[in-house]
This record gives C-alpha cells, structure tokens and sequence, in this order.
C-alpha cells in the first residue's frame, strides 16, 4: 500500500514551483518590453517556464477542488499517454514546442505526485 500523501507538503511544492515558475515569465516579459528580438532570441526557457506554470497551477486548482492526488494521477497518466500516442504537428514551431514543453511539464508533475 502506498504511503499517504501529505498536502501541506504538495501545497509548499506547487507554490515554490509556480513562483519559480511566474518569476521566469515574469523577467521575459519585462525583457521583451524592453528588447523583444534580444528576449525572443533567448526564450526557449520561457516555453518550458510557462508550461510549468500551467501545469502546476492546473494540479493547484484540481487539489483545492477536492480531487485527490489519486485522481489527479490517474487522469494525468492518460493524458500524457493520448499525447505520446497522437503528438501535435503543426507547421508553427512555437506551437510543437510548447506542446512537448507542456508534455514534459506533466510527466514532472506524476514524478512529484508519485514520490
């Protein structure tokens, strides 16, 4: 049988990972205001950032709706299953990339719930 999960100790994770992940953004952003070819020349980062983000922020609501981190596994291994079966293809490249960006995010979501 598996250990319980503690949810103070998820809550503290997903808020130290959604602010690393929103202090990311953050700092683009405020480079792009100021030089938005030199912030998009070094933005890779931003798209794993921001799929991080979302993903993390998706777990945070899930939890604070009651759904349990069993529940949100379960949900979570198909997901990333359907879009390992049927990866996205478009012709815009930032499109693919926040795709796998929001993929990988994911998987590092199930690892964190799952230890």
């Amino acid at each position: 049988m598996a250990t319980p999960v503690n949810p103070d100790i998820i809550a503290r994770y997903l808020k130290q990972r959604i602010d690393a992940a929103q202090k990311r953004v953050d700092q683009f952003a405020s480079k792009f205001a100021e030089n938005p070819a030199d912030a998009l020349e070094w933005a890779q980062d931003v798209f794993t950032a921001a799929a991080n983000l979302e993903a993390l922020k998706r777990v945070q609501a899930r939890l604070a709706r009651g759904v349990t981190v069993e529940d949100i596994l379960k949900g979570s291994h198909k997901e990333i299953l359907n879009k390992a079966r049927n990866p996205h293809h478009s012709t815009s490249w930032t499109s693919n990339l926040i795709e796998q960006a929001r993929l990988s995010a994911m998987v590092h979501v199930v690892e964190m719930l799952e230890d």
